[in-house]
């Protein structure tokens, strides 16, 4: 369905797919967790907007479990996305706990788009 978007990885994650990893030197592995680990916090600690677009319904999972590091996020606008219900609960219940005070939404697919909505409400009671 071409939708290729990507939410950057929580520091959970991306050890997960670490292990599944192949290094030339093991060492590697180690810096490299620890240096996406301490880019990943610089960046969603200060981010204020995102703006995500083209999203599988995996991705839109993977935001929900990163949504609760961006402590100053103010803003989303999510374009172009696929979700069931069961990511559409995982997000809504994430942005309900978050500081997130605006939310855009654009998407073609009205399933997607009914049950990201539905979620959002029942979260939001």
């Amino acid at each position: 369905d071409g939708l290729n978007g990507r939410v950057p990885k929580t520091p959970g994650d991306f050890i997960d797919a670490m292990r599944r990893a192949e290094f030339t030197w093991r060492s590697d592995r180690e810096n490299v967790i620890k240096l996406q680990h301490k880019i990943f916090h610089e960046k969603v600690t200060v981010c204020e907007h995102l703006e995500l677009e083209g999203l599988p319904a995996s991705e839109m999972l993977a935001l929900s479990h990163a949504l609760p590091y961006y402590s100053c996020l103010q803003s989303m606008k999510l374009k172009t996305f696929r979700c069931g219900e069961e990511e559409a609960t995982a997000f809504g219940k994430a942005l309900a706990w978050s500081q997130v005070e605006t939310l855009e939404v654009h998407n073609n697919d009205s399933e997607s788009s009914k049950f990201l909505v539905k979620a959002i409400a029942e979260a939001l009671k």
